[in-house]
């Protein structure tokens, strides 16, 4: 059986750095570290069936119960709500997502140095770069090949990073919503965490000339381009 990651997600706040909703002097974990116990709790003892539930599922709208409590149970610790479980090389993947701020980020490593050690289980404090089989995004009821796509990327003097994302043609959906499945595809590559401590800016450009011409940097080398940049792409 072939294994999909199951994504649940949250709306993507309309800026970086969006406070964590419920942060207070002293810091999350201060304030929640029973809440984390107690969600780490109930996961180790419903691992095996949340395991069931993800193979089971592709969908969100075919979750099981115990998936349904899992999304509930995330939602109440404040970090907006998104999840994803997919397979690892490992066994299993869970994150929570900080939902693109970096003061949620930091909650979010809290939250998760405090999970179980589980056989066959990785946890991650934001979503992890994508293994693909193949580069297609599902986005706005269409999906979109984005494996012709080329890139450029750009750099700020304190360090700051953006990316003009060369397009063969257009995607589905409004102009002004094809931000959104740039910052999807850059997540998806980098992993969100790398995202949030490095990038700022994406821009959508249908035919650049060097697209056309074929001197843009090929999206299969994204990761090891802004690993030499950063050295930390990877999973948080």
């Amino acid at each position: 059986m072939q294994l999909t990651t199951l994504r649940v997600a949250a709306d993507r706040p309309k800026t970086l750095g969006v406070p964590l909703q419920f942060l207070v002097t002293g810091g999350w974990m201060s304030q929640s570290v029973d809440r984390a116990s107690m969600f780490w709790d109930w996961f180790a003892g419903h691992v095996d069936d949340i395991a069931a539930g993800a193979h089971r599922s592709s969908e969100i709208r075919d979750l099981p119960p115990v998936l349904v409590e899992l999304s509930s149970r995330v939602v109440a610790l404040g970090f907006g709500g998104a999840w994803e479980i997919g397979p690892d090389d490992r066994g299993w993947f869970f994150c929570v997502s900080p939902g693109a701020s970096a003061d949620r980020l930091a909650e979010t490593k809290e939250f998760v140095a405090l999970a179980p050690s589980i056989a066959g289980w990785v946890f991650h404090a934001a979503k992890p770069a994508k293994i693909w089989d193949r580069r297609a995004m599902t986005f706005d009821g269409g999906e979109v090949d984005v494996d012709s796509w080329q890139y450029q990327l750009r750099r700020w003097d304190d360090g700051a990073m953006g990316i003009i994302w060369g397009l063969p043609e257009r995607p589905p959906g409004d102009d002004g919503d094809w931000d959104e499945l740039g910052w999807m595809l850059l997540e998806s590559e980098l992993g969100e965490a790398v995202v949030i401590q490095h990038f700022v800016d994406v821009e959508m450009v249908v035919n650049p000339p060097w697209l056309l011409d074929d001197s843009g940097n090929k999206i299969s080398i994204l990761r090891d381009h802004v690993q030499q940049l950063t050295d930390d792409v990877g999973d948080a």
